[in-house]
């Protein structure tokens, strides 16, 4: 059986990929980032894309992923709210990348990574899953990246 290793965020849609990874009997433990703010991507933006995404963001953005959320949690996943599976290993860092959080996962000796909501992994990270990592994401990437990436796929 393939070891899992869930590397995810603290949300409805990452609770029910934890109950189902484990329900199959695939999960091997949790890291559970509870990080501040993430990185900002470096690269320019052009001028109307920047102001139509904060317009965008202020007007449209959090109302729609609410929406959106829920939609996932009733239509996909039922009404219950999730919780993660019990007793499985359960690691909370600030960061991924950090060393505790790197430790913990070498200590689950996972064969496949599973990424669901994290800041952006560093190389080190993602070789830590023996045949590799599964980075589950809204938008196309790398051109649609970051925190509008359903608006602008």
């Amino acid at each position: 059986m393939t070891r899992v290793a869930l590397l995810c965020a603290d949300e409805p849609a990452s609770r029910h990929v934890a109950s189902a990874l484990s329900q199959a009997g695939f999960l091997a433990g949790i890291l559970l980032e509870r990080g501040g703010p993430r990185r900002r991507d470096s690269r320019p933006l052009p001028l109307l894309h920047r102001a139509f995404g904060k317009l965008y963001h202020l007007l449209y953005y959090d109302r729609a992923r609410r929406k959106a959320e829920e939609r996932l949690r009733n239509d996909l996943f039922g009404p219950a709210e999730p919780l993660f599976p019990a007793g499985m290993p359960l690691k909370e860092v600030e960061d991924a990348n950090a060393p505790e959080a790197r430790a913990f996962l070498k200590g689950l000796d996972p064969e496949l990574l599973v990424v669901w909501g994290t800041r952006l992994l560093e190389p080190g990270t993602f070789a830590l899953g023996r045949r590799g990592a599964l980075n589950c994401h809204m938008g196309v990437l790398p051109d649609y990246r970051g925190s509008l990436s359903e608006f602008w796929t």
